[in-house]
């Protein structure tokens, strides 16, 4: 009779997570940006091509914008739009259908590490309203999706020394994480090594099955291993990488300041050089994650701000570090799991200039779920027990709290966030498409100048995408041949065309802008509208009234260029 409750409450949780995922799914964030977009129309054209947009047939990874994205959100999203049609809904299904799935494998792995029934529904629960999962469940966030393979893999594991064909299921489970999102190339690989540590012994009563899976793992991996030999994998690496000679790591310039100073002396290269500064910044940025500030109040990433709130609640910063010392006391072996995860967890993003990074250390978000249930339990517990009557009634007051603050942040997602964040989530490119599908039939061409770098970039993947447009007729007029980290020249489909002034890599005008051709409308983000002094017909503002985009029409346009040259 017990279980039977047990599961009623966990199948509550999983209604109120579907609620939370799903509840006007296609509409909020307003717009797709612009990795959905692109995974959106490569599923699309694997469904009706059977190749991506480069024309790649059933790729294992996708070139996209040169960042090579992984294959399974892109082929789940295929799977999708096949059932569900072309649509921001069915884009967005799988990860909403996972992460809500995701309270049931987070309550498993809880139960596997030896937690009691009400404290693993009090986990899946929190993990159901958590900001950090709902945001992530809402849009294609690769991350998300790998997150939930990772824990259902890791309950596995942990079965898997009762029952070791679990063990393949985990294997499973852990190569598709890593074939969703790249950052889990670095992150599992670790955590597994220090879970065959820490199950060592009872690991080798299971040796057949060890090297089963060891063997089906390896050989899954092969593919993998085929496109980091490639050098393909290493192009968004090296791209956000710390190491990476970018203006934007100012650092560098200090310290080649203070080596001059000192005469550029031997002894001052082991002081002063770029591998130092690097290691000081990746200390610097892993640190950061760890903020409370970053935590709880302020990440930094404006697509994900909903009003005040961080990634977890005001008021687990307080059961957080209180479960930790509760959950240390009664379970260390999941205590030593959980930390070693957690810690493990934000080095991806530390690598990256881009710190501190709620992507790329979203892994950080099931530890801490643990860790606040456990403070969230022991504190009621703690009350309960407390001689005087106030003490008693206060937990009850800790209960108001915890609903208050929740179904605040629930209000400001869904009533504030979509206004708020709307040209975040680069709404500005379905606008974009709506008014140049109604303007397509008075212009011959229509010519759209990506920023490389800028608040306009790929503009064509959202043009595919909101047009819908034939990926048969994309690839017969020669596909995607240029895209980000490889701007060289121009090209078009349709009456579009796209090019870019200058080259990200030498700033050389390949594509002046005297050659723009008359009859035609132009489509300029901000930082190139400078270059035009009049002609526009149209354009897309924010909610505080900057242009983002600008229209204009080539034959009353003048144009101002390096060169003085005026077309008007």
């Amino acid at each position: 009779m017990a279980n039977k409750y047990i599961y009623i409450r966990l199948l509550l949780i999983f209604a109120i997570a579907l609620f939370l995922r799903f509840y006007r799914l296609g509409e909020i964030p307003i717009g797709l940006y612009s990795d959905e977009a692109a995974i959106g129309y490569n599923a699309y054209s694997i469904i009706k091509t059977g190749r991506d947009e480069f024309g790649i047939y059933f790729p294992s990874i996708f070139k996209s914008f040169n960042d090579f994205k992984p294959p399974v959100a892109i082929y789940l999203v295929a799977a999708s739009e096949f059932f569900f049609g072309f649509t921001d809904w069915a884009v967005r299904f799988p990860s909403a259908i996972l992460g809500s799935l995701g309270v049931f494998s987070i309550y498993a792995l809880a139960r596997q590490l030896g937690l009691s029934k009400t404290l693993s529904i009090l986990t899946a629960g929190l993990m159901a309203i958590n900001p950090w999962n709902i945001l992530f469940s809402r849009s294609v966030m690769e991350v998300g999706i790998a997150n939930v393979l990772l824990i259902t893999a890791i309950a596995c594991f942990l079965a898997g020394l009762k029952k070791p064909i679990f063990l393949l299921l985990s294997t499973l489970l852990m190569i598709l994480s890593i074939y969703t999102y790249h950052a889990s190339l670095l992150f599992i690989p670790l955590l597994l090594f220090v879970l065959v540590l820490c199950y060592l012994k009872k690991l080798l009563e299971c040796k057949k099955w060890l090297i089963l899976s060891g063997l089906i793992g390896l050989f899954l991996l092969f593919p993998l291993y085929k496109n980091l030999s490639s050098g393909e994998l290493l192009v968004r690496a090296k791209g956000i990488s710390v190491f990476s000679n970018l203006p934007s790591i100012n650092p560098y310039d200090k310290e080649t300041g203070y080596l001059l100073t000192d005469d550029n002396k031997w002894w001052a290269r082991f002081i002063h050089n770029r591998r130092l500064v690097s290691i000081n910044l990746i200390i610097d940025g892993y640190l950061k994650h760890f903020a409370p500030q970053f935590l709880f109040y302020d990440h930094g990433n404006a697509m994900f701000k909903v009003g005040g709130f961080g990634m977890f609640y005001f008021w687990e910063l307080f059961t957080i570090p209180f479960g930790i010392l509760i959950l240390a006391r009664k379970k260390p072996r999941a205590t030593a799991l959980m930390t070693t995860w957690l810690i493990l967890a934000p080095l991806s993003s530390s690598f990256s200039f881009l710190t501190p990074g709620i992507v790329r250390s979203m892994y950080m978000s099931t530890p801490l779920i643990f860790f606040s249930s456990c403070g969230i339990q022991g504190l009621w517990i703690w009350l309960k027990h407390r001689g005087k009557s106030w003490l008693r009634i206060s937990r009850w007051f800790l209960l108001f709290i915890i609903l208050l603050i929740s179904l605040s942040f629930i209000h400001f997602y869904f009533s504030h966030y979509p206004k708020e964040t709307k040209y975040n989530w680069d709404g500005k490119y379905w606008e974009m498409a709506r008014y140049l599908e109604g303007a397509a039939a008075k212009y011959h061409k229509i010519v759209l100048i990506p920023e490389a770098g800028g608040d306009f970039n790929e503009p064509y993947i959202f043009l595919l995408y909101y047009l819908k447009f034939p990926p048969r007729v994309y690839l017969e007029q020669g596909g995607t041949r240029i895209c980000r980290y490889g701007h060289n020249g121009r090209f078009n489909f349709d009456i579009y065309e796209f090019r870019t002034i200058g080259c990200i890599e030498n700033e050389q005008d390949y594509n002046p802008l005297d050659e723009l051709p008359r009859g035609s409308l132009i489509v300029a983000g901000p930082n190139m509208m400078s270059n035009f002094d009049r002609g526009m017909v149209y354009k897309i503002v924010d909610n505080v009234g900057k242009t983002l985009i600008g229209f204009y029409d080539s034959n009353n346009l003048t144009l101002l260029n390096n060169d003085g040259i005026n077309l008007k």
